[in-house]
């Protein structure tokens, strides 16, 4: 089991089918008790497709990601690779937090950056929704992404990581009572948020 204390991102991708695999084409990291996050788009247009892979994506890119396709990011995978390092590094501060994901299919990306990452579902909350089912974050985007069809951003990248990063927050205090009911009370049934950190 992994505790949200010590999970200190979400983050989330959007892919594209190549004739290789998949490629990550919108890539978003979003920090918990930071209203910070950061989505970085990647280039495709080198990539190579079959005709199958061109059905996919556009469906895929119409209907969920709501990207244009071929989409043409700022930076290359290598980039987008090193760019999501730098950020991570910039906000763990050597801590060694997690990077919580929902879904298996997010882990293999964010695990080649080096970086130590947690499915939400399987190792933190059992019990979390769905994207869908979610509430909506009282706290919103600083800077929403402007790069989805018609405007549709429901479904990007960094508003799905920032929301679940969000959710992760809101039931943190909850997890740990459960787990350490004396660490959250003041001795006048007042809960404080200086818990010690519990490690596996």
């Amino acid at each position: 089991m992994v505790y949200i204390q010590d999970v200190g991102f979400v983050g989330h991708c959007h892919y594209a089918h190549t004739a290789s695999g998949t490629v990550p084409v919108e890539i978003a990291l979003s920090c918990l008790r930071d209203p910070s996050s950061a989505c970085i788009a990647v280039d495709i247009t080198g990539e190579r497709f079959t005709c199958k892979n061109y059905q996919t994506n556009r469906w895929i890119f119409r209907n969920q990601s709501k990207l244009p396709f071929p989409y043409k990011g700022k930076y290359s995978l290598d980039e987008a690779r090193a760019k999501i390092q730098q950020l991570y590094a910039q906000k763990d501060a050597g801590q060694g937090l997690y990077v919580a994901v929902k879904g298996h299919s997010q882990i293999d990306f964010f695990k080649s950056c080096g970086l130590p990452v947690c499915e939400i579902k399987t190792e933190v909350l059992g019990d979390c929704p769905k994207y869908d089912e979610l509430p909506i974050p009282s706290e919103q985007l600083r800077k929403p992404c402007k790069i989805h069809l018609a405007g549709d951003d429901y479904r990007c990248s960094k508003r799905v990581a920032f929301t679940f990063a969000r959710y992760l927050e809101s039931r943190e205090g909850d997890q740990l009572l459960m787990l350490q009911p004396d660490a959250m009370d003041d001795g006048d049934g007042q809960r404080i948020r200086n818990y010690p950190r519990i490690r596996q």
